[in-house]
């Protein structure tokens, strides 16, 4: 991926820097830069802290191979060797989702286009990872919104009461296993298998709405 993240930084539409976890590696960062990133949520946490993760060897070697990529905006971001080999992820402040999954599009494209071979997709599963509950599309859209009426109490029980029916999954902000904090959660649509990119976008604009 080094070459990949050179052309990306190289590209004015991009841009941005690679901050590696390797020790050794040219672009490694510093104990507190890493817990800055964290704390800006652009940095997945250390995973050798997750006996699950240790268990299934998806943590093995850390921190070797890991890092993330970010873009001068910070809203396009590409994680290195998390639970995935790669995990992209673009995101906005706003009300336009639309706008979000047309730069991932594109983002994913360019990607892909610099890997030799490109990236491995089944036939019939799709991408396979690591995560039972990601096969398929591999992607999850997702909300930050402030409900609240439904949270109050810094308590995500009413919330899942609501969302639930309308097929949707709630979380923290900062991810699965969470709290909730200032009343605001994280949406998506639950469903990743037997459904399209584009219909996971629609259910996401649809049930929110």
């Amino acid at each position: 991926m080094g070459a990949v993240y050179k052309a990306l930084i190289e590209d004015p539409a991009f841009g941005g820097e690679y901050m590696s976890l390797t020790p050794g590696h040219p672009n490694v960062i510093t104990p507190a830069r890493y817990d800055q990133e964290i704390k800006a949520r652009r940095m997945f946490k250390d995973m050798s802290n997750d006996s699950f993760l240790v268990s299934a060897g998806i943590a093995g070697d850390w921190p070797y191979g890991r890092g993330c990529y970010v873009s001068a905006d910070k809203g396009f971001l590409i994680w290195n060797g998390e639970e995935d080999h790669l995990r992209i992820m673009c995101m906005k402040k706003g009300t336009k989702i639309n706008e979000v999954f047309n730069r991932l599009e594109a983002a994913i494209k360019v990607v892909q286009d610099k890997i030799d071979g490109g990236c491995a997709v089944h036939n019939k599963f799709g991408v396979v990872t690591s995560c039972p509950t990601n096969i398929g599309t591999g992607m999850r859209a997702s909300v930050h919104v402030r409900l609240p009426n439904l949270c109050a109490g810094a308590s995500d029980v009413e919330a899942k009461k609501v969302c639930g029916p309308l097929g949707l999954s709630v979380r923290g902000t900062g991810g699965e296993h969470t709290p909730i904090e200032n009343e605001t959660v994280d949406i998506s649509p639950s469903q990743r298998f037997c459904i399209s990119e584009a219909e996971i976008v629609v259910k996401l604009y649809s049930s929110i709405k």
